[in-house]
């Protein structure tokens, strides 16, 4: 038995400011994620955005919690996480 797609809903200011974060961030990780739930919006699955993203299904699964959690703010890394120098 297959789970149902998880996609977002989007707002038209939501998509714009994504499309946007998109164009200007200097930050590649979090321009993939804003890629990613651009793409969940239009429907595709979990998996397919992460083979398109080249990331694991749980990061994606990870994105797109954060954004309904925190919004924008749910995308951007937080100060002590990622890999340590």
């Amino acid at each position: 038995m297959s789970r149902p797609k998880r996609c977002i809903s989007l707002s038209d200011t939501e998509k714009l400011t994504l499309q946007e974060a998109i164009k200007n961030h200097p930050k590649y990780e979090f321009r993939r994620a804003c890629q990613a739930l651009l793409w969940s919006h239009k429907g595709f699955s979990a998996k397919e955005v992460a083979g398109h993203t080249e990331v694991s299904q749980h990061s994606v699964g990870k994105w797109l919690s954060a954004w309904q959690e925190l919004g924008l703010v749910g995308l951007m890394r937080q100060k002590g996480q990622g890999r340590k120098p």
